[in-house]
């Protein structure tokens, strides 16, 4: 029996046994994580290719769209709702003042009427008291 413990060594160099699983283990997983590092990089490089190939899918179709004859109408256009939009604020322009000059010779003419109107009302409360004394006074004379 005792031939058969000598023969087995694995129990004697059970640390060294450990020592050897945990490196296994180590480079196993330090494999495992370059790997998806690599997996993850060359994932982003194919991400950022394919966004300059559609970028530049894009742009070929804006220069061909500017090449293209009808971009001179479309500038003519464009040229011209400028021109429409410059005359339509002047005459928002125009009439914005001529609204503020009607507004001013409003509020001129109220304050006229107004005026006037408490001008009469003070003449109105001061003239009927005469009245009433010249009402008597006709008739007096109504009676000789």
């Amino acid at each position: 029996m005792a031939t058969t413990l000598a023969a087995d060594r694995f129990w004697v160099d059970k640390a060294n046994c450990h020592n050897a699983e945990r490196q296994y283990y180590e480079l196993l997983s330090k494999e495992g994580s370059s790997a998806n590092s690599q997996c993850t990089l060359v994932s982003e490089i194919a991400k950022a290719r394919e966004h300059i190939k559609n970028s530049l899918e894009k742009m070929d179709g804006i220069t061909t769209l500017t090449a293209t004859p009808a971009s001179g109408e479309v500038l003519d256009r464009v040229a011209a709702i400028e021109k429409d939009n410059a005359d339509l604020r002047k005459l928002i322009e125009s009439l914005r003042s001529v609204c503020l000059e009607t507004q001013s010779r409003v509020t001129a003419l109220e304050k006229k009427v107004n005026a006037e109107l408490a001008g009469k009302t003070v003449a109105s409360t001061s003239a009927p008291a005469p009245a009433s004394n010249a009402a008597p006074a006709k008739a007096e004379a109504d009676d000789d």
